[in-house]
């Protein structure tokens, strides 16, 4: 029932969510535990079970935000390597994370805010408000 939510709620059809479930569990490798109340989840489980999910489908745009920090190696392992395919296949990529390595693993344009304003741009034509890059 969580995964058919949650892949609702990321706009898949019932059908479509329903189809995505073994994919997912195989993914999250959390066995029994899916049929348990997601509240009771650790941390590490909620990001594999919302990460599993959130790339079932192929998004046009996915918006990440630090999920690489979550679970052990072996999950940080595929997550890494799912993104990087969803990379190849996705027009637009935002990754918000304080690792540089992720960054420009990533990312071929990187906007860097501190409380609401830009302090570096790179990658660019342009920046923000239509300017030219310096």
């Amino acid at each position: 029932d969580n995964i058919v939510r949650m892949a609702m709620m990321l706009g898949a059809t019932r059908g479509q969510a329903e189809a995505s479930i073994p994919e997912i569990e195989a993914f999250t490798e959390l066995g029994d535990f899916l049929k348990v109340p997601v509240h009771t989840y650790s941390a590490g489980m909620r990001t594999r079970l919302t990460f599993a999910v959130a790339t079932a489908a192929q998004p046009e745009i996915l918006l990440v935000d630090e999920v690489f920090g979550a679970g052990d190696a072996d999950f940080q392992g595929k997550a890494k390597t799912r993104m990087a395919e969803f990379v190849e296949k996705s027009s637009i990529l935002v990754l918000a994370s304080h690792s540089g390595e992720l960054i420009r693993q990533f990312c071929s344009a990187t906007l860097q805010l501190r409380h609401g304003s830009v302090l570096d741009m790179q990658g660019t034509a342009s920046k923000p408000n239509g300017g030219p890059a310096q």
